[in-house]
C-alpha cells in the first residue's frame, strides 16, 4: 500500500530513520497480507486513460477520466459507511488551505534541513 502521508511531517520521518544529508522521504510503502475481516477493498484511483501520457502530455486526458473515477469513488466509500463523499471536493479540500495540507507546506523547510538549499 502507497503511504502517501510520509510526506505530511518529512522532518519527523527523516529523524525516525536516522535519514543522512540529500537523502529525503516522499513515499512510504506498506508490504503485508489484509486482513480479510476488515473488507475495506482497494481505494479506487483515477483509471489509468486519465493519468498515463503516450508520446507526449495530453492536457485534456483526465477530463474524461475524472466524471467514471467520481463515481467509482462515491461508490467506494458508501460500501465503507461513508455517504455522499465526493473525490472533487476532497482534492479542492486539501489543497484549499493550509489546514489541508496536513504539514506538507513545511517540505521546503524540511528539504533545505536535508542539504536540498536549491529554490
Amino acid at each position: 500500500v502507497y503511504v502517501g502521508g510520509v510526506r505530511n511531517n518529512p522532518a519527523a520521518i527523516s529523524a525516525e530513520l536516522g535519514l543522512p544529508k540529500h537523502v529525503f522521504p516522499l513515499v512510504g510503502m506498506s508490504i503485508g497480507t489484509p486482513d480479510p475481516a476488515e473488507g475495506t477493498g482497494l481505494k479506487p484511483r483515477l483509471p489509468l486513460s486519465g493519468v498515463l501520457h503516450h508520446e507526449g502530455y495530453d492536457a485534456e486526458a483526465w477530463r474524461d477520466a475524472v466524471p467514471q473515477h467520481e463515481t467509482d469513488y462515491r461508490e467506494y466509500y458508501e460500501g465503507q459507511g461513508v455517504p455522499d463523499r465526493s473525490w472533487s471536493q476532497a482534492v479542492t479540500g486539501r489543497l484549499g488551505t493550509l489546514k489541508g495540507m496536513h504539514g506538507r507546506h513545511t517540505m521546503r523547510d524540511s528539504l533545505r534541513a536535508q542539504g536540498f538549499d536549491a529554490e
